[in-house]
């Protein structure tokens, strides 16, 4: 099986995004250059609504001094929080953000590198992230209890935050989540992805050289390392992308993050996994997979683990349930926002019966 280099174009969620592998991402948020990231431009118009992602909403600051931006739309209780994937930030919500924010408070945050929160101390690793939003969410003002919302990677993020304070967490909705050691479990039922996981770290490696001046500039290699504009996006929003992917430190955090869901990340979930009890959780699991150069009877294996992964999460709660998402790739919020909101406002209904 032969996996050709096809960098699909990503709107304004950093230079990571756009090189992230569906194989990687459905389970962790991981980037792998040769499949679709966000989903491949269309014709649509930008929206002037959307300015708004142009510039930080709010900067709280933490105890170290740092700002993590924060954008809150709503109001009521239980409060929503929105954790996107590896290099996404807040405007990748930008579909389901004021929807959700008919039913209660909903607050979408960069993590720490991306966006226009500051760098954090390294390794951004599960740990660490879950203390970045403790201290975001006081520093906030934003009491518990909450439904944590997380995709990808952020999906991997809030289920530890949940491990380590359930008593702070009402429900949950994991779209596309990251599990633990996911890139083991899945080379070992297709093996030709290996080759994929070994480059998703090598071609960020190589932009991060590009911008240290340890390398030389490379047209062949440099053009995977442009952030290219969002065609639904103000230009505004997408001139504030592509300045942020010129930012080494964004890099170092996501070549970080990177790591620790490849290794670190993923022993602090196993070593903090508990049952969630009776809380309402839905798993939300993408229908197509999109990984040009596999046969189909490869897709539906890929399918196939994934989903169980997925499920195993699901079972987490006595109350959890896995929704498969039909013609949706890795970003349901993009792809099909009704997904989405629709499994929040469950998870919300359920919350608001107790």
């Amino acid at each position: 099986m032969t996996l050709q280099l096809q960098f699909m174009h990503t709107p304004a969620a950093g230079r990571a995004a756009y090189i992230v592998c569906a194989v990687a991402l459905a389970m962790s948020g991981a980037v792998v250059p040769s499949v679709q990231a966000e989903p491949a431009p269309s014709t649509a118009s930008p929206k002037p609504a959307w300015n708004v992602y142009a510039a930080p909403q709010r900067l709280v600051k933490l105890a170290d001094g740092r700002a993590i931006n924060i954008y809150c739309l709503g109001r009521g209780s239980p409060t929503v929080v929105l954790d996107a994937g590896l290099g996404d930030s807040a405007v990748v919500w930008r579909k389901v953000h004021a929807q959700l924010a008919t039913r209660s408070k909903v607050c979408a945050f960069d993590r720490a590198g991306s966006g226009f929160s500051d760098p954090g101390p390294m390794p951004r690793d599960a740990v660490h992230i879950a203390q970045d939003m403790k201290a975001m969410f006081s520093a906030a003002g934003l009491k518990p209890p909450y439904v944590l919302v997380g995709h990808s990677l952020g999906g991997l993020d809030v289920r530890y935050y949940a491990d380590l304070q359930l008593d702070e967490v009402a429900g949950m909705v994991l779209v596309e989540p990251a599990t633990e050691h996911q890139d083991k479990r899945i080379v070992k039922v297709l093996p030709a992805l290996a080759a994929l996981f070994d480059q998703q770290r090598s071609v960020l490696q190589s932009c991060l050289d590009r911008l240290e001046g340890k390398r030389k500039p490379n047209p062949e290699l440099d053009q995977f390392c442009e952030e290219q504009p969002a065609a639904d996006l103000p230009a505004a929003v997408n001139a504030a992308a592509a300045a942020l992917s010129a930012k080494p430190y964004h890099l170092r955090s996501l070549l970080s993050e990177l790591d620790g869901v490849l290794g670190p990340s993923s022993d602090e979930a196993v070593a903090a996994r508990r049952s969630y009890g009776a809380i309402p959780l839905i798993v939300l699991t993408a229908g197509n997979p999109m990984v040009p150069g596999l046969s189909s009877s490869d897709r539906e294996a890929l399918l196939r683990i994934i989903k169980q992964m997925h499920g195993e999460q699901a079972a987490l709660s006595s109350r959890g349930t896995d929704r498969v998402v039909p013609d949706s790739g890795h970003y349901v919020q993009l792809d099909q926002p009704k997904a989405v909101i629709d499994a929040v406002a469950d998870v919300l209904a359920a919350v608001n019966a107790n």
